[in-house]
């Protein structure tokens, strides 16, 4: 449902309400409004409205998926920490060091780069 803007969302659950709880209806009057080109179909609705109903909300749940760990904001301060202090070090032995894998730590270098150049301007 992340193709639907907040209005769209807004406007398919009042349609529902003020139709009786239609699903056709409701499609019929999204289409009339958004155009025949947005394809909106009733299990979208049906969806839409039992998340409505069971969270209050037509935002979306963001997933709890795995957590991202090795980019914390205690392992980015410790980065930050290791390159003031070892500037020359490698990324493969600063890796070792802190125990974060080299594309995380690669990760983390690029972000603390960027948000330097970022204070620079």
């Amino acid at each position: 449902m992340a193709g639907y803007t907040k209005d769209q969302r807004v406007f398919i659950i009042e349609q529902y309400l003020k139709s009786n709880e239609s699903l056709a209806g409701t499609v019929r009057k999204f289409r009339a409004k958004y155009g025949r080109n947005i394809n909106l179909s009733s299990s979208t609705v049906k969806r839409l409205v039992a998340k409505f109903r069971e969270s209050g909300s037509i935002n979306d749940v963001h997933s709890t998926g795995r957590p991202k760990t090795s980019r914390s904001n205690g392992n980015i301060e410790s980065v930050r920490q290791n390159v003031r202090e070892h500037p020359g070090t490698s990324i493969r032995h600063r890796g070792q060091e802190l125990q974060i894998s080299r594309s995380s730590l690669q990760r983390i270098l690029t972000k603390i780069c960027i948000s330097m150049l970022t204070k620079f301007k």
